[in-house]
Parts: structure tokens; C-alpha cells; sequence
């Protein structure tokens, strides 16, 4: 087996917003972007959705049989998630006849957010 490749490299410090507002003689408009909802979340959420549908020639599900709750939404919420599943459909057309029944749906979304989540809530604690 080869060796393992570690990057050792130091990480750079953060540059706060008000040294680069003074650096650059900028106003500072107190707009602030969330990174954390980026384009590789977005592809670490398809890819792990992608993992976990399972089809047997019917429509896609989360491949266990699993029961369905109903719960409550807002729906800007619902509609963050239809959002969230097209783009994640634009990504993994394989033919023109996907194009009819879109592959991940805002439920899977939601479930694997939802599941996700509950996870960082180990239950020992609860």
C-alpha cells in the first residue's frame, strides 16, 4: 500500500471584514454572506442523496421501507426545498426521459436534513 499524503501546510489566518474595509479605503455596506451553504454543500447533499435512492423501477425512495410522518412547514421552507431538489435534478439528468420524473424530490431533501441535523444530538445527551 502506498504512503498516506498529509498536508502539513498551516492555514492561513482570516481576514476579518473591517481590516479589508481599512485596506482598501471601502465602505462597509454590512452585507454578510453564509458560506456555509455553498456550491460543495450543495454537491455533498446530491451525492449523499444519490447514495441513498434506490429504485426498482417504480418512483426513487430512500431505499428502506420506511414510514412517512407528516409535519408541519412554512412554505417558503417547502419552498426552499423544491429549490434545493431542482437543482439537484439539473445535475444528474441522464437521458431526456429523466426529464419527466425528477429524481430527488424536496421529501428526500428534507429527510436527509432533517436526519442530519438530529445526528449532531448524540443520544446519550438527550
Amino acid at each position: 500500500m502506498g504512503k498516506i499524503i498529509r498536508d502539513l501546510t498551516p492555514t492561513r489566518k482570516r481576514l476579518d471584514s473591517d481590516t479589508v474595509v481599512q485596506a482598501l479605503s471601502a465602505e462597509d455596506f454590512g452585507v454578510h454572506i453564509d458560506t456555509r451553504g455553498g456550491p460543495l454543500s450543495l454537491f455533498a447533499l446530491r451525492e449523499q442523496l444519490i447514495k441513498q435512492l434506490h429504485s426498482t423501477g417504480g418512483r426513487p425512495s430512500l431505499g428502506r421501507n420506511l414510514p412517512r410522518y407528516k409535519i408541519p412547514m412554512l412554505p417558503e421552507d417547502w419552498n426552499k426545498l423544491k429549490i434545493l431538489a431542482e437543482l439537484c435534478n439539473e445535475k444528474i439528468r441522464i437521458s431526456p426521459s429523466c426529464e419527466a420524473t425528477p429524481i430527488i424530490n424536496p421529501s428526500h431533501i428534507a429527510s436527509l436534513i432533517v436526519h442530519e441535523a438530529l445526528m449532531k444530538y448524540p443520544k446519550q445527551n438527550l
